[in-house]
Protein backbone atom coordinates (compact mmCIF):
# COMPACT_ATOMS: atom_id res chain seq x y z
CA UNK A 1 0.00 0.00 0.00
CA UNK A 2 2.87 2.37 0.81
CA UNK A 3 4.47 1.75 -2.60
CA UNK A 4 1.18 2.46 -4.36
CA UNK A 5 0.80 5.70 -2.42
CA UNK A 6 4.31 6.83 -3.33
CA UNK A 7 3.43 6.29 -6.99
CA UNK A 8 0.23 8.31 -6.74
CA UNK A 9 -2.14 5.33 -6.77
CA UNK A 10 -5.08 5.40 -4.37
CA UNK A 11 -5.88 1.98 -2.94
CA UNK A 12 -9.42 1.31 -1.71
CA UNK A 13 -9.56 -2.04 0.11
CA UNK A 14 -12.85 -3.70 1.04
CA UNK A 15 -14.67 -1.52 -1.51
CA UNK A 16 -17.37 -3.06 -3.70
CA UNK A 17 -18.10 -1.96 -7.26
CA UNK A 18 -21.84 -1.32 -7.70
CA UNK A 19 -21.97 -0.07 -11.29
CA UNK A 20 -20.08 1.61 -14.12
CA UNK A 21 -21.87 4.36 -16.00
CA UNK A 22 -21.17 6.92 -18.71
CA UNK A 23 -20.98 10.60 -17.82
CA UNK A 24 -20.29 13.77 -19.76
CA UNK A 25 -16.73 13.72 -18.43
CA UNK A 26 -16.14 10.05 -19.31
CA UNK A 27 -16.97 7.25 -16.91
CA UNK A 28 -18.05 6.94 -13.31
CA UNK A 29 -17.52 3.93 -11.08
CA UNK A 30 -20.18 3.64 -8.40
CA UNK A 31 -18.69 1.93 -5.33
CA UNK A 32 -19.65 1.27 -1.75
CA UNK A 33 -17.30 4.14 -0.84
CA UNK A 34 -18.83 6.62 -3.26
CA UNK A 35 -18.62 7.57 -6.94
CA UNK A 36 -15.28 7.83 -8.76
CA UNK A 37 -14.80 9.76 -12.01
CA UNK A 38 -12.39 8.25 -14.53
CA UNK A 39 -11.51 7.94 -18.22
CA UNK A 40 -10.71 4.22 -18.23
CA UNK A 41 -11.88 1.16 -16.28
CA UNK A 42 -9.87 -2.08 -16.24
CA UNK A 43 -11.49 -5.17 -14.75
CA UNK A 44 -9.41 -8.11 -13.48
CA UNK A 45 -11.82 -10.94 -12.76
CA UNK A 46 -9.51 -13.96 -12.87
CA UNK A 47 -9.04 -16.76 -15.39
CA UNK A 48 -11.40 -19.60 -16.18
CA UNK A 49 -10.38 -22.46 -18.51
CA UNK A 50 -12.26 -22.50 -21.84
CA UNK A 51 -13.15 -26.19 -22.09
CA UNK A 52 -16.48 -26.11 -23.94
CA UNK A 53 -15.18 -27.60 -27.19
CA UNK A 54 -13.18 -30.23 -25.32
CA UNK A 55 -16.21 -31.20 -23.25
CA UNK A 56 -18.25 -31.61 -26.43
CA UNK A 57 -15.52 -33.94 -27.71
CA UNK A 58 -16.03 -36.13 -24.66
CA UNK A 59 -12.97 -35.07 -22.67
CA UNK A 60 -13.30 -35.17 -18.89
CA UNK A 61 -12.82 -32.21 -16.60
CA UNK A 62 -10.96 -32.44 -13.30
CA UNK A 63 -12.08 -31.05 -9.96
CA UNK A 64 -10.43 -27.72 -10.80
CA UNK A 65 -12.61 -27.25 -13.89
CA UNK A 66 -9.69 -27.71 -16.28
CA UNK A 67 -9.09 -30.71 -18.53
CA UNK A 68 -8.12 -33.91 -16.78
CA UNK A 69 -4.71 -35.23 -17.89
CA UNK A 70 -2.13 -37.72 -16.69
CA UNK A 71 1.59 -36.98 -16.13
CA UNK A 72 2.20 -37.70 -19.84
CA UNK A 73 -0.35 -34.94 -20.76
CA UNK A 74 -2.74 -37.55 -22.13
CA UNK A 75 -6.48 -37.09 -21.72
CA UNK A 76 -8.68 -40.13 -21.05
CA UNK A 77 -9.50 -40.18 -24.79
CA UNK A 78 -6.97 -42.19 -26.76
CA UNK A 79 -4.74 -40.08 -28.99
CA UNK A 80 -5.75 -36.71 -27.51
CA UNK A 81 -3.32 -34.67 -25.41
CA UNK A 82 -3.97 -31.42 -23.52
CA UNK A 83 -1.53 -28.75 -22.31
CA UNK A 84 -1.49 -25.14 -21.19
CA UNK A 85 -4.12 -22.94 -19.61
CA UNK A 86 -6.95 -25.41 -20.25
CA UNK A 87 -5.26 -28.40 -18.61
CA UNK A 88 -4.71 -29.39 -15.00
CA UNK A 89 -1.26 -29.81 -13.47
CA UNK A 90 -0.10 -31.83 -10.48
CA UNK A 91 0.85 -29.79 -7.40
CA UNK A 92 3.66 -31.61 -5.60
CA UNK A 93 2.97 -30.04 -2.19
CA UNK A 94 -0.83 -30.20 -2.01
CA UNK A 95 -0.72 -33.57 -3.86
CA UNK A 96 -3.70 -32.45 -5.92
CA UNK A 97 -4.37 -31.69 -9.57
CA UNK A 98 -4.90 -27.94 -9.90
CA UNK A 99 -5.47 -25.23 -12.50
CA UNK A 100 -2.43 -22.92 -12.67
CA UNK A 101 -2.45 -20.99 -15.99
CA UNK A 102 1.14 -19.75 -16.29
CA UNK A 103 3.27 -19.52 -19.41
CA UNK A 104 6.25 -21.47 -18.11
CA UNK A 105 4.04 -24.40 -17.09
CA UNK A 106 2.35 -24.43 -20.51
CA UNK A 107 5.74 -24.54 -22.22
CA UNK A 108 6.90 -27.51 -20.15
CA UNK A 109 3.65 -29.38 -20.67
CA UNK A 110 3.84 -28.74 -24.42
CA UNK A 111 7.33 -30.19 -24.64
CA UNK A 112 6.29 -33.29 -22.66
CA UNK A 113 3.28 -33.81 -24.94
CA UNK A 114 5.43 -33.35 -28.04
CA UNK A 115 8.00 -35.88 -26.84
CA UNK A 116 5.29 -38.43 -26.14
CA UNK A 117 3.53 -37.83 -29.46
CA UNK A 118 6.93 -38.46 -31.08
CA UNK A 119 7.25 -41.84 -29.38
CA UNK A 120 9.05 -40.98 -26.13
CA UNK A 121 7.79 -41.86 -22.65
CA UNK A 122 8.20 -38.55 -20.82
CA UNK A 123 6.39 -37.43 -17.66
CA UNK A 124 5.82 -33.91 -16.33
CA UNK A 125 6.84 -33.99 -12.64
CA UNK A 126 4.43 -31.23 -11.59
CA UNK A 127 4.81 -27.85 -9.91
CA UNK A 128 5.29 -26.33 -6.47
CA UNK A 129 3.30 -23.20 -7.34
CA UNK A 130 6.09 -20.64 -7.76
CA UNK A 131 4.96 -17.24 -9.05
CA UNK A 132 6.07 -13.60 -8.93
CA UNK A 133 5.12 -10.08 -9.97
CA UNK A 134 6.29 -6.48 -9.62
CA UNK A 135 4.34 -3.38 -8.62
CA UNK A 136 6.44 -0.31 -9.52
CA UNK A 137 9.63 -0.84 -7.48
CA UNK A 138 8.19 -3.54 -5.23
CA UNK A 139 8.77 -7.26 -5.86
CA UNK A 140 6.38 -9.93 -4.59
CA UNK A 141 6.66 -13.69 -4.97
CA UNK A 142 5.27 -16.89 -3.50
CA UNK A 143 5.70 -20.63 -3.75
CA UNK A 144 4.03 -23.68 -2.27
CA UNK A 145 1.06 -23.36 0.10
CA UNK A 146 -0.18 -20.84 2.65
CA UNK A 147 -1.65 -22.00 5.96
CA UNK A 148 -5.18 -22.35 4.59
CA UNK A 149 -4.07 -24.38 1.60
CA UNK A 150 -1.78 -26.52 3.74
CA UNK A 151 -4.56 -27.33 6.22
CA UNK A 152 -6.90 -28.22 3.36
CA UNK A 153 -4.23 -30.62 2.09
CA UNK A 154 -4.05 -32.49 5.39
CA UNK A 155 -1.01 -30.83 6.97
CA UNK A 156 -0.71 -29.21 10.40
CA UNK A 157 0.74 -25.87 9.27
CA UNK A 158 2.71 -23.31 11.26
CA UNK A 159 3.66 -19.97 9.70
CA UNK A 160 5.82 -17.01 10.64
CA UNK A 161 6.92 -13.71 9.06
CA UNK A 162 10.27 -12.01 9.58
CA UNK A 163 11.55 -8.65 8.30
CA UNK A 164 15.27 -8.39 7.64
CA UNK A 165 17.90 -6.69 5.51
CA UNK A 166 18.47 -8.47 2.19
CA UNK A 167 22.14 -7.36 2.15
CA UNK A 168 24.88 -7.31 4.76
CA UNK A 169 24.22 -4.64 7.38
CA UNK A 170 27.38 -2.75 6.47
CA UNK A 171 26.01 -2.00 3.01
CA UNK A 172 24.49 1.48 2.48
CA UNK A 173 20.87 2.19 1.54
CA UNK A 174 19.43 -0.85 3.24
CA UNK A 175 15.89 -1.90 2.39
CA UNK A 176 13.81 -4.45 4.26
CA UNK A 177 12.56 -7.73 2.85
CA UNK A 178 9.62 -9.58 4.38
CA UNK A 179 9.75 -13.37 4.21
CA UNK A 180 7.05 -15.72 5.43
CA UNK A 181 7.56 -19.46 5.70
CA UNK A 182 4.97 -22.16 6.33
CA UNK A 183 5.95 -25.62 7.56
CA UNK A 184 4.33 -28.85 8.74
CA UNK A 185 4.41 -29.14 12.53
CA UNK A 186 4.71 -32.94 12.51
CA UNK A 187 7.62 -33.31 10.09
CA UNK A 188 9.32 -29.90 10.00
CA UNK A 189 9.00 -29.96 6.22
CA UNK A 190 8.71 -26.65 4.36
CA UNK A 191 5.28 -26.23 2.77
CA UNK A 192 5.40 -22.74 1.31
CA UNK A 193 6.86 -19.24 1.36
CA UNK A 194 5.91 -15.69 0.41
CA UNK A 195 8.16 -12.66 0.17
CA UNK A 196 7.92 -8.95 -0.55
CA UNK A 197 10.50 -6.17 -0.82
CA UNK A 198 12.44 -3.93 -3.16
CA UNK A 199 15.27 -6.31 -3.97
CA UNK A 200 16.24 -9.99 -3.68
CA UNK A 201 12.67 -11.26 -3.38
CA UNK A 202 12.40 -13.49 -6.44
CA UNK A 203 15.84 -15.05 -5.91
CA UNK A 204 14.83 -16.10 -2.37
CA UNK A 205 11.56 -17.61 -3.54
CA UNK A 206 13.31 -19.44 -6.37
CA UNK A 207 15.70 -20.94 -3.82
CA UNK A 208 12.81 -21.99 -1.58
CA UNK A 209 11.00 -23.47 -4.58
CA UNK A 210 13.98 -25.76 -5.05
CA UNK A 211 13.76 -26.63 -1.34
CA UNK A 212 10.09 -27.52 -1.78
CA UNK A 213 10.92 -29.62 -4.83
CA UNK A 214 13.48 -31.54 -2.77
CA UNK A 215 11.06 -31.88 0.19
CA UNK A 216 13.56 -30.28 2.55
CA UNK A 217 12.98 -29.70 6.25
CA UNK A 218 13.49 -26.39 8.04
CA UNK A 219 16.57 -27.61 9.89
CA UNK A 220 18.26 -28.40 6.56
CA UNK A 221 17.25 -25.06 5.03
CA UNK A 222 18.53 -23.17 8.09
CA UNK A 223 22.10 -24.29 7.38
CA UNK A 224 21.95 -24.59 3.59
CA UNK A 225 25.04 -23.45 1.66
CA UNK A 226 24.20 -20.24 -0.20
CA UNK A 227 26.52 -17.93 -2.15
CA UNK A 228 27.64 -15.20 0.26
CA UNK A 229 28.95 -11.73 -0.42
CA UNK A 230 27.92 -8.56 1.48
CA UNK A 231 26.47 -6.98 -1.68
CA UNK A 232 24.05 -9.91 -2.02
CA UNK A 233 23.26 -11.01 1.55
CA UNK A 234 24.46 -11.21 5.10
CA UNK A 235 26.51 -14.13 6.39
CA UNK A 236 23.18 -15.44 7.65
CA UNK A 237 20.77 -14.95 4.76
CA UNK A 238 17.15 -14.04 5.42
CA UNK A 239 16.33 -17.61 4.31
CA UNK A 240 18.52 -19.05 7.08
CA UNK A 241 17.03 -16.74 9.70
CA UNK A 242 13.42 -17.39 8.67
CA UNK A 243 13.93 -21.17 8.63
CA UNK A 244 15.64 -21.26 12.03
CA UNK A 245 13.04 -18.95 13.58
CA UNK A 246 10.11 -21.04 12.34
CA UNK A 247 11.84 -24.30 13.29
CA UNK A 248 11.95 -23.12 16.92
CA UNK A 249 8.18 -22.60 16.82
CA UNK A 250 7.33 -26.18 15.84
Amino acid sequence: VSELGRQGVEFLPETKTRAIKKTRAGLAVVTSAGELQTELVILAVGVRPNTEMAARAGLKLGDSGALKVDPHQRTPVEGIYAVGDGAEVYHRISRRWVHTPLGDIANKQGRIAGRNIGGDNASFPGIVGAQSFRVFGLEAAATGLDEEGAAASGYDPVGNVIWAEPLARAMPEQKKIGLKMVADRATGRLLGAQAIGNTGVVSRINTLSACLWAEMELDQIGYMDLAYAPVFSGAWDVIHTAAQTLNRML
